[in-house]
C-alpha cells in the first residue's frame, strides 16, 4: 500500500493522519518538514492516528520519537491512536509503549492530549 499522511489542524492541536506502510527515509523526511512547520507555528501537541496504516519500521519509529522530543521540549505532547496489532506489537517489544501515550481510538487521544 502506497504512504501518504496528512496534518488535520484541530484548536491546540494537531492530528497527523498516517496511512500505508512508514518504512523509509522519504517518508520520514517529510513528516519531520511538516511537523516542524506546525511547530514554527506554535503547535506543540500532535495525535498520530493510525487508523489506516499498516505497518512501520524502526525509521517509522524513529520519526515518532522525533515527533515527541521536539514536542515535549516546547511544553507538549503527543499521543498515538488507532494502531494496528503489528504496530502495537512493535511498541510493545520496544517498549516504547512506556514512552508514548497510546490510545485505543482518536476520542481517547484528543481527551490525553487535551487535558492539560
Amino acid at each position: 500500500m502506497e504512504f501518504n499522511f496528512n496534518i488535520e489542524d484541530k484548536k491546540g492541536y494537531s492530528i497527523i493522519n498516517i496511512e500505508g506502510n512508514l518504512m523509509d527515509s522519504i517518508q520520514v523526511k517529510n513528516i519531520n518538514e511538516a511537523v516542524e512547520e506546525k511547530i514554527g507555528n506554535g503547535v506543540n501537541r500532535f495525535i498520530i492516528c493510525g487508523d489506516k496504516m499498516n505497518y512501520m519500521s524502526s525509521t517509522g519509529l524513529g520519526v515518532l520519537i522525533s515527533i515527541l522530543t521536539k514536542s515535549r521540549r516546547l511544553g507538549g505532547d503527543i499521543s498515538i491512536c488507532c494502531v494496528p496489532p503489528k504496530v502495537q506489537e512493535l511498541l510493545v517489544i520496544t517498549k516504547l509503549n512506556t514512552l508514548f501515550n497510546v490510545q485505543k481510538d482518536l476520542e481517547s487521544s484528543i481527551v490525553e492530549i487535551t487535558r492539560n
